[in-house]
Parts: C-alpha cells; sequence; structure tokens
C-alpha cells in the first residue's frame, strides 16, 4: 500500500519540528496540527481508501487556501498511534479558521455522500481516541 510508511519516518518529521502550545508573536510562521490515531491493522486498507478518495477534498482545500499541504502516515508495525494526519497551515489564523473537509464533500459530493464518508471514517476510528499536537515549522537552530 502505497501510504505506508515506517512510524520512523513520521517520528523524525515531527521530532524534527520545536511543539507550540499557543499563538506565537510571530503568526507568519507555518504550523503543523499533527493527528495520531489508533487504527485496528484490519481497518487500514480501508482508511486508505478513504484517503485516496479524499484527495480531491485535500487538493480542493488547498486550492481555497484552507491550508498549505497534508500528509498522511501509516506504520505497520505496534499497536498504538499507527496513523498520523500532518496538515500544515500558513499560519495560526488559518487553524482558527479551518472549515474541514466535509463542508467541501458535501458541495462536490452531495449530502449523502458527505453523510457516507464521515460514517465510514467514524467506523474505522471507533470512539475517535486519539491526541492532537501543533508543532512550529520555524527551525529551532542557534
Amino acid at each position: 500500500m502505497r501510504h505506508l510508511i515506517l512510524w520512523s519516518v513520521a517520528a523524525a518529521m515531527i521530532l524534527a519540528l520545536p511543539a507550540t502550545t499557543t499563538a506565537q508573536d510571530d503568526d507568519a510562521d507555518p504550523y503543523w496540527y499533527v493527528s495520531v490515531y489508533s487504527v485496528p491493522w484490519s481497518m487500514v486498507d480501508s482508511l486508505g481508501k478513504l484517503i485516496d478518495k479524499d484527495m480531491v477534498l485535500v487538493e480542493a482545500a488547498i486550492e481555497r487556501g484552507h491550508f498549505v499541504e497534508s500528509k498522511t502516515l501509516i506504520h505497520h508495525t505496534g499497536s498504538e498511534w499507527n496513523v498520523v494526519f500532518m496538515t500544515k497551515y500558513a499560519d495560526w489564523a488559518s487553524i482558527d479558521a479551518n472549515p474541514g473537509l466535509a463542508g467541501i464533500a458535501e458541495e462536490m459530493w452531495g449530502a449523502e455522500a458527505r453523510q457516507a464518508r464521515g460514517d465510514a471514517y467514524n467506523e474505522i476510528f471507533g470512539d475517535g481516541a486519539h491526541r492532537d499536537y501543533i508543532y512550529n515549522e520555524r527551525a529551532s537552530s542557534p
């Protein structure tokens, strides 16, 4: 599966970015909003298909300026936090204003397909337990 990337790649990317918990004075810096989920391995293929289908929504969100970039990392070893969603925002205000993909899905596919998309994600993520982190992309080197 082309979305399958070892956890070490995700960890290296995340650890390379300094953590931020509040908006900084310089709001022009890009931020990565990172969410990690634990997904049963038996559901990973279904998740990959949903992610592939959502690419048109992601591209539309980028074109509209909702965010700058999006990456999904899935690792196959271990049982905790094996799916990582990374979304790059231009600034903190973009995080606050993020409308998500559901509105774009409804606009492009209709309300019924948007609901089916949401239901499919809910089936995969179960109770939705996850962790969120926000990282500032600014280099922290001296």
